[in-house]
C-alpha cells in the first residue's frame, strides 16, 4: 500500500517497500538536528527535503481500492449523455 508523506505541506507519494528505510532516514535527520533526506522519485527527478527538528512530517497510508467489476478502462464509471438529440 502506498504512503503519502507530507513535509511542511509538500506531499510525496512513497511505495511501501521503501517506506521503512525512509522513516529511519527521517528520524535520524531529526535526531541529528537536521539533514537532507532523499525521497524516492517517480521518474528521473530526485527529490530532497531538509528535515529539521522544526519540520512538520506526517505519514498516511493511501488506500488503493479497485472494484471487482473495474476493468481498468478510463472513464468507465462516468455516464455520458448526448444532449444534442
Amino acid at each position: 500500500m502506498p504512503f503519502l508523506v507530507t513535509v511542511d505541506d509538500r506531499a510525496h507519494y512513497v511505495d511501501d517497500d521503501v517506506m521503512p528505510t525512509l522513516q529511519h532516514m527521517i528520524v535520524d535527520a531529526v535526531r541529528q538536528g537536521g539533514d537532507l533526506v532523499r525521497f524516492p522519485a517517480r521518474g528521473r527527478l530526485k527529490r530532497w527535503e531538509l528535515i529539521t527538528t522544526a519540520s512538520s512530517v506526517s505519514v498516511r497510508e493511501v488506500p488503493v481500492a479497485a472494484a471487482e467489476e473495474d476493468d481498468g478502462a478510463p472513464f468507465a464509471d462516468i455516464s455520458f449523455y448526448d444532449f444534442e438529440s
